[in-house]
């Protein structure tokens, strides 16, 4: 996990990165959620976005998509990580 500070209003944004070779499910977004949700000394209210970083994309067909928002997560998957490469 990277923890990062937002600019506005001193809020933590959260990274769980994985190096995964399959998509990342709702599922395991949800659940990594409440894993940062339950860390210790960190109030809700001081946490800004939770980012997902998985190489293997996300796969969110699950679970019925909130109004297409992604369950308001911020999605970085490999094929933009790495879009650089190859690139001159």
């Amino acid at each position: 996990m990277t923890v990062s500070s937002s600019e506005k209003n001193n809020l933590f944004d959260f990274y769980e990165c994985k190096y995964y070779d399959h998509p990342m499910t709702l599922g395991e977004c949800r659940k990594e959620e409440k894993q940062v949700l339950g860390q210790n000394g960190i109030a809700t209210d001081e946490i800004g976005r939770i980012c997902f970083v998985c190489t293997g994309g996300f796969d969110f067909s699950d679970i019925e998509k909130r109004n297409g928002l992604e369950e308001g997560y911020v999605l970085i998957n490999g094929d933009i990580l790495y879009s650089h490469e190859g690139k001159t």
